[in-house]
């Protein structure tokens, strides 16, 4: 017997991804919840005898998706299904679905089973995954893999899992509302205009947004991400954040003419703690083979000597050694007293994309902290200065003062 599951073609690219942990991540419509029925039926016919299981973040919103969602399908496909409304648990060929709610993490501590689909994960809590990824076990599962169906839910955990903290197990398809060819135009057209920009982002797009707050780097988008090329023959900017743990460093070059600076970030160091000599050890291991000049620049206050570095600063920390690995005519240290924090930010703002829709800084995609700084700092309410309770974006801030430095000094604009 074989059964055709009826995928579109983003839901098999989807199911099909070959991670450990893959997901399907979309706005509303767009057939996650039916990716994960169809999936956990594929499931049960290669694997007879071995139980999976379906997440859901509560039982009364499984029983308004995933429920009747896995009812229809078989009934469609003349697929012989029981379920057990008391134990919540599907029967389908010779194998079982169980479905869980995740309301309290610790229904999920003791079943094994082969295979996991979670509905809506990023409205659970995290813990609810961790101990998801213990239960799925079962080595002689033809499909060892949890299945994540869900529209992004701020930046959240769901956020560092597949963006800006994702490893070699995990991969996932991004899709639109509008990929799904039995939405009717009213309801899209409808979304459309009752959504602002960043719902039609999250909940349509099916994009990790921040909501609810006003985005620190708001000119900052996907545009302003793109591969960048080293030039050798370039001076290498070093622009260091300093003081609070995670030290953040940037590598980048600068480009001038026409009136505008183009700065292209390329590389960060991101070491926890505060230890300057241990971000110096791993600056001067991945750039010794650079031969031309060095300007050292970032937060004023590394001017000053600090317990980071003894009686030192940390700009003469940093400029000892480079000039000892470099040579001292290839180091140059360039700062400025800090300005106003908002002075700063609008700066950077302007980089990221000018009133004329003119970009001219931009970020390689390897940076991932740098770009998660971009997504998560926002401003606190009632000022025009970072909400650093809520996010610190120590890589942006020491951008933030490269750019400040440069148009001070370059341009004369500042």
């Amino acid at each position: 017997m074989q059964i055709d599951m009826g995928y579109f073609d983003y839901q098999y690219k989807a199911v099909t991804i070959p991670r450990f942990v893959k997901g399907l991540i979309g706005g509303f419509g767009a057939g996650k919840s039916e990716t994960l029925v169809r999936r956990g039926v594929e499931y049960c016919y290669e694997n007879p005898g071995i139980p999976g299981i379906i997440l859901s973040p509560t039982l009364p919103m499984a029983k308004r998706s995933v429920i009747p969602a896995m009812i229809k399908f078989c009934a469609s496909k003349k697929i012989p299904c029981h379920y057990n409304k008391t134990d919540h648990i599907f029967s389908i060929f010779n194998s079982t679905i169980w479905i869980i709610s995740t309301h309290d993490p610790d229904n999920i501590k003791g079943p094994t089973c082969g295979w996991l689909g979670i509905d809506e994960p990023f409205l659970m809590p995290e813990s609810a995954y961790d101990f998801a990824l213990s239960r799925v076990r079962d080595k002689n599962s033809t499909m060892l893999e949890i299945l994540l169906a869900g529209t992004p839910e701020q930046l959240n955990w769901g956020y560092k899992l597949l963006v800006s903290e994702a490893d070699d197990n995990v991969g996932f398809v991004q899709v639109s509302s509008r990929a799904n060819p039995e939405l009717p135009e009213v309801m899209l057209d409808t979304m459309e205009r009752k959504y602002d920009k960043k719902m039609i982002a999250a909940y349509m797009d099916g994009e990790f947004v921040l909501l609810g707050s006003v985005n620190a780097f708001y000119a900052f988008s996907d545009e302003n991400i793109m591969p960048i090329k080293y030039e050798s023959d370039q001076p290498l900017i070093l622009t260091c954040d300093f003081n609070k743990s995670p030290m953040s460093w940037n590598i980048m070059q600068e480009t001038y003419g026409g009136g505008q600076i183009i700065s292209k970030v390329f590389d960060e160091i991101h070491v926890e703690g505060t230890n300057t000599f241990e971000c110096l050890d791993e600056f001067v291991n991945r750039w010794k083979k650079h031969s031309g000049l060095i300007f050292v620049s970032g937060d004023y206050s590394g001017n000053s000597p600090t317990d980071t570095v003894a009686t030192l600063s940390n700009f003469e920390a940093i400029i000892q050694r480079l000039q000892k690995e470099f040579g001292n005519n290839k180091i140059d240290l360039q700062i400025s007293p800090n300005p106003l924090q908002a002075t700063r930010m609008n700066l950077t703002n302007g980089a990221f994309c000018n009133a004329l829709g003119k970009r001219r800084l931009f970020i390689d995609p390897s940076c991932v902290h740098t770009i998660e700084d971009t997504r998560r700092a926002v401003i606190k309410e009632g000022t025009k200065n970072l909400d650093k309770n809520k996010y610190d974006p120590h890589h942006m801030d020491a951008i933030g003062y490269r750019i400040w430095y440069a148009n001070n000094n370059f341009l004369g604009v500042a």
